[in-house]
Formats: structure tokens, sequence, C-alpha cells
């Protein structure tokens, strides 16, 4: 298919209330013919339906890399604030936090573990984990129950194509005291930190990409009937995990798993299959770090188009750089992250969310306009 390619990008930017931190989001179509791109910010977290009680210190960022069409990524983004929210162990969360807050005490969860007990702080984390979970499985169900309900959806030929959408998905949480990071396909995030040892510069991969060519990813899609050729799932899809792509799942276990979510155990009927033994698990595999407030430079979270084209070291350098030729301004910094990734042949949308804390030192120069210039001038 030809079609022109697009480096207009949709920027947004803002700051968190919480220890001077400041992010933006960028978004560019690049060389595909449609974008299929979407993210989420969520500065303040409601608890539960309730409009006016709000959870503080928390923040939720999102990339949703939709494929097969934009209609699986757009539905996660619009939505999983709303179910993560309503989920009980979020719920359960909150009125910890909001307790321990009242009391004045803030920095949540700091016993130590006693006799092989959990920490409150392991708890507590357990907590927000059974959160994302469920909200996956929710989410999953919610974009299927659309598909099959929506008059747009009902017809064999458009149920046809639509069921080919779906969606990876890398979520960052933010809390006062943890970083939290779930993924579901091959989006990724990194943490730029560094190290207390030896005061040197230091990339966390703070995800792991779901592919059909990993051994424990093959496995499970051979035991579910699939094959892998050249690296995809029937040659057709080259993520493992993610929501949607219903022509990889049994549906009515889809719609099972998550209508069971408050019981202990899942149906034990042959004609069910479990969440983790789907042909695309939705699944997700979730990282926890503990901020360190003086160490911690900056997060990036961003489709693979990003990742297509820079390693996770190469990504950290190129934004340290940035920063370090006197750009301050968060916004313009993500920007340049995405024209870069474009002069080095990106053929994937790209969506990029930067994080950057207080302590990320900002150089002289004249950043990303100066690069603009000296391009321009070339």
């Amino acid at each position: 298919m030809n079609h022109e390619a697009s480096t207009t990008k949709k920027t947004f930017a803002g700051s968190l209330h919480q220890n001077n931190v400041h992010f933006a989001i960028s978004t560019m179509r690049g060389r595909r013919p449609n974008q299929e791109d979407t993210f989420l910010i969520q500065t303040e977290l409601p608890v539960g339906d309730c409009s006016t009680r709000v959870l503080p210190n928390h923040a939720l960022f999102a990339v949703f890399d939709g494929h097969g069409t934009s209609f699986a990524s757009e539905y996660a983004s619009e939505h999983f604030v709303s179910v993560f929210c309503n989920q009980k162990p979020f719920m359960e969360y909150s009125s910890i936090y909001l307790k321990k807050r009242a009391d004045g005490r803030s920095r949540i969860g700091k016993a130590s573990k006693i006799c092989g007990l959990q920490s409150e702080e392991e708890k507590d984390m357990l907590l927000l984990h059974s959160a994302i979970r469920a909200t996956m499985l929710t989410l999953d169900a919610k974009i299927l129950e659309e598909m099959m309900s929506d008059s747009k959806y009902a017809s064999k030929e458009a149920l046809f194509d639509v069921s080919d959408a779906g969606t990876t998905a890398i979520v960052v949480m933010l809390t006062p005291n943890h970083i939290i990071c779930a993924n579901l396909g091959d989006s990724r995030a990194i943490l730029h930190r560094i190290s207390n040892e030896d005061n040197q510069q230091t990339t966390i991969s703070l995800s792991t990409d779901h592919k059909p060519s990993i051994e424990a990813e093959e496995a499970r899609i051979r035991k579910a009937g699939g094959i892998v050729l050249s690296g995809k799932i029937e040659a057709r899809l080259a993520v493992s995990r993610g929501l949607g792509d219903f022509d990889f799942k049994h549906k009515p276990s889809v719609l099972a798993a998550a209508a069971i979510l408050d019981q202990d155990e899942y149906p034990t009927n042959v004609d069910f299959i479990m969440p983790e033994d789907q042909m695309v698990s939705p699944i997700l595999e979730c990282t926890t770090l503990p901020r360190d407030d003086t160490n911690d430079k900056f997060l990036v979270l961003a489709s693979d188009g990003i990742w297509d084209v820079l390693s996770n070291d190469k990504c950290s350098q190129l934004v340290t750089t940035i920063f370090s030729e006197g750009e301050q301004s968060v916004a313009l910094t993500c920007e340049e992250l995405l024209d870069q990734c474009y002069v080095r042949g990106s053929l994937d949308n790209m969506t990029a969310i930067l994080v950057r804390f207080a302590s990320q030192e900002i150089g002289c120069g004249g950043g990303v306009r100066k690069r603009r210039k000296q391009r321009k001038n070339t």
C-alpha cells in the first residue's frame, strides 16, 4: 500500500503534585497508513465510582499499541482507569493508604519481614498487582462484549475484520514509594537511574517483550493448538500476549474468566481455558521497584516503533544527551526522541511517554531547538 508518511506529532505535557515530577506524551503516525497507538495519563485516581474521593500522590501512565485496527487500543485507553479504580484490591489498597495518611504515616508499608510473614509493603504491592491483573482480564472480556454487541460489528463480515484487532499494553503506576510496571506484548518501559554502588548511570528494564519465538511463550502457543512460523503465531501475529486478538483465544473462556474474578477458583470443566493457557494470553508480567528520589532520573514508556530502532541503553543515552544539551522541556525532549527514531528508519507508529524526576540535571546549551536549527541548515 502506498501512503505518505507523517511526522506530525501530537504532544501533551504536565506535572505531578509530588516531588517536582514532570511528564510529556508525544505520538506520531510515522510511515504507517493509520495511527493505532493510544495512551493514557491519569494524575488523580478516583476511588471506585466516587468523583470526589481520590487517591493522592499516585499516577498512572500507559501506552497501548493497537494492531488490526485501533479498536482494542482505543477501548483500553478509554476504559482502563474506570475498570482499575473499581477493582476490589485497588479499593482495599486505597482504604489502607488513606487511613495511614490520615494517621500521619504517608509512607505506606514500612514493616519488615518477621518469621517469613509478608511485610505491609509486600501486601500493599500485591493488592495493586492483583488490581492490574484483574483489570486486564476485565478489559479483554469487555472488548469482546463490545465487538459482539455493537451494531456496527454485528454483521459477520464486520466481526471477521474486527476480530483481528488487538493491543499490547505497557502500564506504569507511580506510588509514593514504588514504581510498578505491568506489561502485555512488546511495548516497553525503562528507568534511568544512577547506581548507589559506583555512581554510574544504569538503564533498568521494567518489562520483558512477549514474543512468540520465546521458548516458554511458544510452548504455551503449541499446547493451545497453535504454531509459530517466522516468529509469528500462525505467521500472522508478532506478539504472544495482549488484549483482543480473539482469533487466537477461546472466546467463552475470555468471558468466563472476567465473570468470576471475585471467586477463588476458575471453572474446572473441560471447555474452560485458563487465561494463562490461551494462545494469546492476557496475563501480564509485573515488575516493582522502590523509588529512589536521589538517583531516579527519568522513565520512558513507548510502543515498539521506538524499540524497533533503539535499544534500551541507546534510548536512555539519547534522552540523557538531550537533557545535557540544556533542554528543559520534557515535551520537546519527547518529540526529539520520536524524530530520532523516524530518522533511524522506524516503520511503525510511535508513541512515547517521558517522566522526568526531580533529580535529573539539565545542562547548558540550545537543546532541541538548536538541534532542529542545525538540521534545517544542513
